[in-house]
């Protein structure tokens, strides 16, 4: 049976269940890979926490777009942000063109067993979660019926969403224990500084950057950076918010184990209509509800037995951390 299991825990033999990457974002393993001791080392040492596997014979799962957009998806955030850390000039082309790519890759239908998230080491974690985030915007845009120029807004938009992080000390972003006052100023000036960095961008548009800006704004005024509430919060933003929550919720970070889908879920629906848009937390859960039902079958059979679980509904934490992450 498919499952995520913690890197620790798994024995050679295991058939691997996602494509992992190394430190330069390369494809290290792909889907299907019969791990052996020497790649468990190397697994470990590259900080990978947890891993999807599966059993031999299995039929494999699929990621929501294929694997090789992603890694190129991966590639051109990664040179992207690399530039703009340089003070390096960069152009939109690229990013239009891998958001283009993602947008045809999409088949909102649920088809076999969908893969949901993706494990990513603390190096990776800023390119793989603005990459992550883009995708899910782009596939609940394409569940709401959104235009092909709102997608190509929510895309570029997304994968660029928190573009303002890169200059952020790494030792607050991945800092075990809560963060003081002022490394919170840090966290907080992000969607500023993203948006300031794509308005500077020849061919950005302005709704692009508002994503940047705004997807950490909460319908009732509790977010930042500027306390924005309900209808002043554009709906591209309002997607963001929701999928960037998602995304954060489970995946494994210094601070927090991930939680399980349906535990983000949860997370979500609590939220919904008061911090998040209800009608994209909606649109969210019937999707995952249809694409990926062995994820809540697991949950509810995990919480009947009075036990954690396994598979992707196996490892959780507490729902405190949700609407405040730091990725």
């Amino acid at each position: 049976m498919a499952r995520t299991l913690d890197a620790a825990a798994i024995r050679p033999g295991a058939v691997l269940d996602q494509p992992v990457y190394d430190e330069a974002g390369q494809l290290l393993l792909e889907s299907g890979t019969v791990l052996t001791e020497a790649h468990l080392r190397q697994l470990q040492r590259l900080g990978y926490r947890a891993l999807a596997v599966r059993d031999a014979g299995e039929e494999p799962s699929r990621g929501i777009v294929d694997d090789r957009v992603h890694a190129l998806a991966r590639r051109v955030v990664r040179d992207i942000f690399e530039a703009q850390r340089a003070g390096k000039k960069w152009e939109l082309g690229p990013v239009r063109e891998v958001v283009h790519a993602l947008i045809d890759g999409i088949d909102p239908r649920p088809a076999g067993r969908v893969r949901i998230c993706d494990s990513r080491t603390p190096a990776e974690y800023l390119v793989a979660h603005n990459v992550q985030v883009c995708v899910l915007a782009l596939l609940v845009a394409k569940l709401m019926g959104l235009s092909e120029r709102q997608q190509v807004e929510i895309g570029v938009g997304t994968i660029l969403h928190d573009i303002g992080k890169i200059f952020i000390d790494e030792a607050i972003l991945n800092k075990p224990g809560p963060l003081t006052e002022e490394e919170w100023e840090y966290i907080r000036r992000h969607p500023v500084d993203g948006f300031e960095i794509l308005r500077r961008v020849p061919g950005c548009s302005f709704l692009s950057a508002q994503i940047a800006y705004q997807h950490h704004e909460r319908l009732d005024g509790s977010g930042y950076p500027r306390r924005l509430k309900g209808p002043n919060i554009h709906l591209h933003a309002r997607i963001c918010a929701v999928v960037d929550v998602f995304d954060a919720l489970t995946s494994d970070r210094p601070y927090r184990s991930a939680l399980p889908v349906a535990g983000a879920m949860t997370v979500l629906r609590e939220q919904s209509g008061t911090k998040l848009d209800a009608t994209v937390v909606g649109v969210m859960d019937r999707w995952l509800r249809a694409a990926a039902p062995h994820v809540f079958a697991e949950e509810q059979q995990a919480r009947l037995a009075g036990s954690p679980g396994s598979g992707e509904a196996g490892r959780g934490s507490a729902l405190g951390d949700g609407l405040s992450p730091r990725g």
